[in-house]
């Protein structure tokens, strides 16, 4: 059982009706998700050997809340595991395999520091858009009303409509 750590002690694996000597040969996999006992090769199976569905996640509760800030949003994120993987590292594996999954629709772009969480899109985004307030020559006043609304670049100022900068 080297480099294999039983996570969940009180789990049954067999009930015995009486007193004898149990022993157990068992093929562990890594993997994801579920692994579903049609997917196995029929290899795989012979006489005495009981196939079984396979659950990879170690995930037990995940929850989000988005909070509206004005100008931006803030996701948080709550993550409950079985104690075989910190929420910090799961939550980077998803954002790893979502990466993944729509780099079938879209193409995604890994920055040189290799920070998945940090993924830019490619995509046709006017690098006007990607201006600083501060490098527009505003008066005072109309600076401090736009970093009021945390509005730090010319993208975040499209977003509003007329009525809404009236304010």
């Amino acid at each position: 059982t080297q480099g294999i750590e039983i996570i969940n002690k009180d789990q049954p694996i067999a009930t015995l009706t009486n007193e004898r000597e149990f022993s157990l040969v068992a093929t562990v996999s890594v993997g994801r998700n579920v692994g579903i006992l049609s997917a196995l090769p029929t290899e795989l199976e012979k006489v005495g050997d009981i196939a079984v569905d396979a659950d990879f996640n170690p995930i037990k509760r995940v929850a989000f809340e988005i909070f509206d800030n004005g100008a931006s949003e803030t996701l948080e994120v709550f993550v409950k595991t079985n104690g075989t993987i910190e929420p910090l590292a799961a939550v980077t594996k998803a954002l790893e395999y979502f990466c993944e999954q729509i780099s079938v629709f879209v193409s995604l772009r890994v920055p040189s520091n290799g920070k998945t969480g940090d993924a830019l899109l490619d995509s046709n985004i006017d690098p006007i858009l990607l201006k600083p307030i501060d490098d527009l020559e505003l008066t005072v006043r109309s600076s401090n009303c736009l970093r009021a609304e945390n509005i730090k670049y010319l993208g975040d100022l499209v977003q509003y409509s007329e009525s809404q900068l009236m304010k």
